[in-house]
């Protein structure tokens, strides 16, 4: 009996030190798991959904908080450009004025350009200098057709002619209306029915053809190139 109990005890002592020797193949058997436990630690009854609900409800989100001041692109048109400068550019690209919505005034000065020199028009505005009836144009056909127009009254410029001037304007003026013809400001040909129209502000007419229109435009007004330059 005391040499196999002694056989025992050597048998479990080289066992012991044989584990000792080789500690990989413990730790093979407990290697942590992608939870961070090992295959023995590992809790039974572990639920990951749990634990994400728990890390969520612990953190603290900051409350919305209402942004002050201007809106981004607040002073910015559609088009991106600055609100002032597209105001600017827009007042460099006037359209030009109407003749029935000029100011009195204004329609004066058009009405003596028709039937005086420019100098002696400016000398009648400025320093109310009477006009002579030697400065009045004598010639009908020299005369614009835009003078005819419904929308033009001549009696406006009385008060800068003297009486014999005036009788002149009128005699001129008269002799136009008898002799009525249309003529296209563009072809200098009559108008002969063609489709026509006529500028709102020199109060002239155009055929279609010649100012490359098509069909009558939808604006209210429309005005020929040379006003649209001038208005610029």
């Amino acid at each position: 009996m005391k040499k196999v109990s002694w056989r025992m005890t050597r048998v479990t002592t080289i066992c012991s030190s044989v584990d000792s020797e080789n500690p990989s193949n413990h730790a093979s058997d407990e290697q942590p798991g992608p939870s961070g436990f090992s295959s023995k630690e590992i809790p039974q009854n572990c639920d990951p959904c749990e634990d994400d609900e728990e890390r969520t409800l612990g953190l603290t989100v900051p409350p919305l908080v209402k942004k002050r001041g201007r809106p981004k692109g607040h002073g910015l048109t559609t088009i991106g450009l600055p609100a002032k400068r597209a105001r600017k550019e827009l007042l460099r690209y006037k359209k030009p004025c109407s003749f029935s919505k000029l100011h009195v005034s204004e329609k004066e000065k058009v009405i003596l350009s028709w039937f005086v020199d420019e100098k002696v028009a400016e000398r009648a505005l400025k320093h109310n200098d009477l006009i002579e009836e030697e400065d009045v144009e004598c010639k009908p056909e020299r005369l614009p057709d835009s003078v005819l127009d419904e929308n033009v009254d001549i009696h406006l410029a009385r008060k800068h002619f003297t009486t014999e001037a005036w009788m002149l304007v009128q005699e001129v003026f008269k002799h136009k209306s008898v002799h009525m013809a249309w003529i296209c400001h563009s072809c200098h040909h009559n108008l002969h029915f063609e489709q026509s129209i006529i500028c709102d502000s020199c109060l002239l007419w155009f055929h279609f053809k010649c100012v490359g229109l098509v069909r009558q435009p939808k604006c209210k007004n429309w005005f020929c190139r040379s006003c649209t330059a001038k208005a610029k």
